[in-house]
C-alpha cells in the first residue's frame, strides 16, 4: 500500500513539474513571437522613414514661420500695409449682475506687423526640434 501511495505521489509530482515546464516553454515561445513581431515592426518603420514624404512639408512650415518672424516685420512697414487687429473691451455689469457684463469687439488697423504668441511658440518648437535632432545624431 505504501508503495502505491509513493507511486501516486511521485507520478503526481512528475506530472505537475512537466506541466509547469510546458507552461514555461509556451510563455517563452510567445515571448519570442512578440520579439519577432516587434523587430519586424521596427524594421518596417525604418524602411518607411527612408521615404522623404514629410521632409518638404516640414521645410515649408519652417520657412513660413521664419518669414513671419524675420522678413515680414521688416517688409510690411516699408510697404505701409496695415494689419487689422481685434480689440476686445469689457464693460462691467450694473446692479450686481442684473445687467450682465458686455464685451465690445472692435477692429483696429495697425501700421507695421503684429507678432502673435503662436508664432513665437512655434519658433521655440522648431528650434527645440532641430537642436534635439542635432543632439540625437
Amino acid at each position: 500500500m505504501t508503495l502505491e501511495i509513493i507511486g501516486l505521489i511521485s507520478g503526481f509530482a512528475f506530472k505537475f513539474i512537466s506541466n509547469q515546464q510546458k507552461g514555461l516553454q509556451e510563455a517563452f515561445l510567445r515571448s519570442m513571437q512578440k520579439n519577432e513581431a516587434s523587430e519586424k515592426s521596427i524594421q518596417n518603420a525604418r524602411e518607411f522613414a527612408k521615404l522623404d514624404s514629410g521632409k518638404w512639408i516640414r521645410r515649408i512650415i519652417v520657412l513660413s514661420i521664419l518669414s513671419a518672424i524675420v522678413w515680414l516685420p521688416a517688409i510690411l512697414p516699408l510697404l505701409n500695409i496695415p494689419v487689422i487687429a481685434e480689440v476686445q473691451t469689457n464693460i462691467k455689469g450694473l446692479f450686481w449682475g442684473l445687467f450682465p457684463d458686455k464685451i465690445i469687439v472692435d477692429f483696429v488697423p495697425l501700421n507695421g506687423f503684429l507678432m502673435s504668441e503662436e508664432v513665437k511658440e512655434s519658433l521655440k518648437i522648431i528650434i527645440g526640434f532641430y537642436f534635439g535632432q542635432a543632439v540625437a545624431k
